[in-house]
């Protein structure tokens, strides 16, 4: 397998059999030892797995698999494809949580995915993100709960070590 050709669906099925066989696991590290030393091949792969998770939120199927690996690709993408790569996870994100039923509660692993994605971009378009989510929420969506407990995260992660949430 030509490394620098290899896409998204073939990095799938190697990465499938190393979960299913301990035996193919020694081939699946090579293959990420060997992606390290390509970013423009690990760019290409953070946008095919950001294809996938578009495919699969208009299929109704669960994106977070994809959204994570486009997430763990990330830092190789580079100049102004970032704000390509966040702008395409942001409308994913936006089609998948307008695409659950009322009254149901999104994935909160798919959320955390997206989250991950534009988080690494931009705080504050993650921010902005999670306040255009909110208010699309009435007070007994569901989906306000998981948003809540994003912003709760968020503003954690953000605050200085050795702090506590009772200060100001």
């Amino acid at each position: 397998m030509n490394i620098e050709s290899i896409t998204a669906t073939q990095y799938l099925a190697v990465a499938d059999r190393a979960i299913q066989n301990g035996a193919d696991r020694p081939q699946f590290k090579e293959l990420s030892k060997e992606l390290e030393r390509i970013p423009e091949t690990r760019q290409r792969l953070a946008f095919e797995f950001l294809d996938l998770a578009s495919h699969c939120v208009r299929s109704c199927e669960e994106p977070a698999r994809f959204l994570g690996l486009a997430a763990a690709f990330y830092d190789s993408v580079e100049g102004e494809r970032r704000q390509e790569f966040s702008s395409q996870v942001e409308s994913t994100l936006m089609k998948y949580f307008d695409t659950l039923p009322n009254g149901a509660t999104p994935s909160a692993v798919t959320l955390s995915m997206g989250f991950l994605a534009i988080g690494k971009f931009s705080k504050e378009k993650l921010l902005a993100l999670l306040n255009n989510l909110m208010s699309q929420c009435s007070g007994s969506d569901p989906r306000r709960d998981v948003i809540v407990r994003a912003k709760q995260i968020l503003s954690q992660r953000r605050r200085p070590t050795g702090t506590s949430g009772d200060q100001p």
